[in-house]
């Protein structure tokens, strides 16, 4: 016989975990439509400004972009060279010392976008920084993400291996 896969308690939501209800991120997220300006520091700060509203819950920002930061407020060096960002009630300039991990995944290729800005804030704020060049990875690295803030990382993740086939016959 096979084992009944495992269910969730009944007061749990995967959008935030216990008790809680995910539909306000998931109507936010729905709600979304690709256009022309990149948004990096405003959605920081709103991300920020959502959790002061809530914080009985760690916060873990996960930044998604597909271009590079155009519309304000834009992150930059401030005087001691630490990227800042306009600060949100509660919140310092520097990203750093605000002590939050963020998470950054570019899509497309590094033409496309700001790779070392994504890397330094990540690098700078003890998050991990991602490229995903096509959808398959995309895919792949934000399951990795959610995976590692939610549950930690774990062996599993360290015997996955990405490759492309070249040759004859299936791949």
């Amino acid at each position: 016989p096979r084992p009944l896969p495992a269910r969730p308690p009944a007061n749990f939501s995967p959008q935030r975990g216990p008790a809680s209800n995910g539909e306000p991120i998931t109507n936010t997220a729905s709600a979304l439509s690709p256009g022309s300006s990149t948004a990096i520091g405003a959605g920081i700060n709103e991300g920020m400004s959502q959790w002061k509203a809530d914080p009985k819950n760690d916060l873990n920002v996960v930044l998604i972009t597909d271009g590079m930061q155009n519309t304000a407020p834009l992150i930059t060096p401030t005087g001691s060279g630490f990227l800042g960002l306009a600060p949100v009630a509660g919140l310092p300039q520097e990203l750093r010392k605000r002590f939050i991990p963020i998470r950054t995944i570019g899509f497309g290729t590094p033409a496309q976008v700001d790779e070392t800005l994504m890397r330094n804030i990540a690098f700078e704020t003890s998050g991990i920084s991602y490229q995903a060049i096509n959808a398959s990875t995309m895919f792949d690295v934000f399951g990795m993400t959610l995976v590692a803030i939610l549950k930690g990382n774990t062996a599993s993740m360290a015997t996955r291996r990405l490759d492309t086939m070249i040759g004859a016959g299936p791949s």
